[in-house]
């Protein structure tokens, strides 16, 4: 795994472990042990425990998908307004998507990838405070990309949709840079264009919505 190019901040320092339970809880249990600068990136080929919402789990063959996890430094955000962080990342990743998939793509707040009805990939932000203000935020993500056959019936792969295997690291790069370009969108987005979103966030085959209005 090679750092991913003209990122703006996310990947530049990448660890890769050939196989982890979870990506999150191994970002976590690194981040207790060491500093680590905002944009960090650790990736698995296999992860054995991951984890979704509710405590659901999260199926992935080995080799075959994107798992792993991202460290950011939110302190702007309120622990009031974190789930505007939420979907500055899906809006990030589907955005990024849109490179393999340009219809039929279509968020499930707050957390799930899906196209036509199907789910590809989820999201999972767990959330550090200090007072008010959100200290630290690591990410999850794990996406289908070339798995051919999953056992849960409402889940799909990209390689599905598409008719051909993909390289998995050049959709980890893309993801990386729309990733990074979301982070300051939340950043830098007013309170009156977060109220917009949220109206909006029941939109369907429309995740370049802040792109549409020259915020991403």
């Amino acid at each position: 795994y090679k750092i991913p190019a003209k990122t703006l901040f996310v990947g530049q320092k990448l660890i890769y472990v050939p196989e982890c339970h979870s990506t999150n809880s191994a970002l976590a249990e690194l981040l207790d042990r060491t500093d680590l600068p905002e944009g960090t990136v650790l990736i698995t080929n296999h992860q054995t425990q991951g984890r979704g919402q509710r405590g659901n789990s999260w199926e992935s063959g080995k080799g075959e998908n994107l798992t792993f996890s991202l460290l950011l430094r939110p302190r702007f955000l309120t622990a009031l307004n974190q789930f505007q962080l939420n979907v500055a990342i899906a809006l990030g990743i589907a955005d990024g998507l849109l490179n393999y998939l340009p219809s039929g793509l279509t968020l499930k707040w707050p957390n799930d990838i899906m196209m036509e009805n199907r789910k590809v990939g989820g999201v999972l932000i767990e959330n550090q405070t200090q007072g008010q203000q959100l200290s630290t935020s690591i990410i999850g993500i794990g996406l289908n990309v070339n798995q051919p056959e999953l056992s849960h019936p409402g889940a799909g792969s990209l390689t599905q949709f598409v008719g051909r295997a993909l390289d998995v690291m050049a959709v980890d790069t893309v993801l990386d840079v729309a990733i990074g370009e979301a982070k300051m969108v939340c950043l830098q987005c007013s309170d009156q264009v977060w109220a917009s979103v949220s109206i909006s966030m029941s939109f369907a085959g429309r995740p370049s919505f802040l792109k549409n209005r020259g915020l991403l």
